[in-house]
């Protein structure tokens, strides 16, 4: 099982992110509104380089002294809040289209071939050649998924995955992507403000207020010792 391990700091104008995150499994960064979660994943993602620190994933440096890996050499996945579909491609085009940036890529039948076995491993073929805009919340996400899953990835990233979704299909998604993660068995780390979320999803959290990590743990061992006031109103 690959670990993604980090250490980063990074000065935005007036802001700055300090963060130190290490997992091999599903873990949460929660905070405030500002507080630099965004930021955070684009970092690890390499996006947003780093003025100093390291990113490694599973014992590869992706960011280090001489070191920085391309966003699109390090098998990172990356899921946003919206999911980012092309609205102009049907469910199976969106997967196909991530197919087709595989070095080397699958010829145009094995692509369609393999975008609908991601769809149907993930629940949605039935929207297969459907346009994002007539698809629901939950099945953007899944397709959203499929289209990362397609990249192969050694580690996926989630900025705030169920924010669209409405009330009712929320709590059905969360189990679905928690069953879906422990699957895969890879590192992934979700951005959230919600603490249904956290717990939703079984994962460890870390808090970030004003770019740097104020308490880490279980949601149970946040709410025994809340550091902050934040994160004693996010234990509720």
């Amino acid at each position: 099982m690959s670990r993604l391990e980090a250490s980063v700091r990074k000065r935005l104008g007036s802001f700055a992110l300090d963060l130190t995150l290490e997992t091999d499994g599903c873990v949460a960064i929660a905070g405030p509104n500002g507080a630099g979660k965004s930021t955070a994943l684009l970092t690890l993602l390499g996006i947003v380089r780093p003025d100093a620190g390291h990113v490694r994933l599973g014992g590869q440096p992706l960011y280090d002294d001489g070191v920085d890996v391309p966003t699109e050499e390090r098998g990172i996945a990356y899921v946003p809040q919206d999911y980012a579909l092309f609205p102009h491609l049907t469910a199976s085009g969106n997967v196909e289209f991530a197919l087709g940036c595989l070095r080397p890529a699958p010829a145009r039948a094995r692509r369609r071939e393999e975008a609908r076995a991601l769809l149907d491993r993930l629940g949605v073929l039935a929207c297969a050649d459907r346009l994002p805009a007539s698809l629901s919340g939950g099945e953007r996400q899944r397709v959203a998924l499929a289209r990362a899953l397609a990249r192969q990835p050694r580690a996926l990233l989630f900025d705030e995955p169920f924010a669209a979704l409405d009330a009712g299909a929320r709590g059905e998604v969360r189990l679905y992507l928690r069953a879906r993660l422990a699957e895969l068995g890879l590192p992934a780390v979700v951005v959230t403000h919600d603490r249904a979320d956290v717990e939703a999803l079984g994962a460890p959290v870390v808090v970030l207020e004003g770019g740097r990590v104020v308490q880490r743990g279980t949601l149970a061992e946040l709410a025994a010792r809340p550091a902050t006031e934040y994160v004693a109103r996010f234990c509720g």
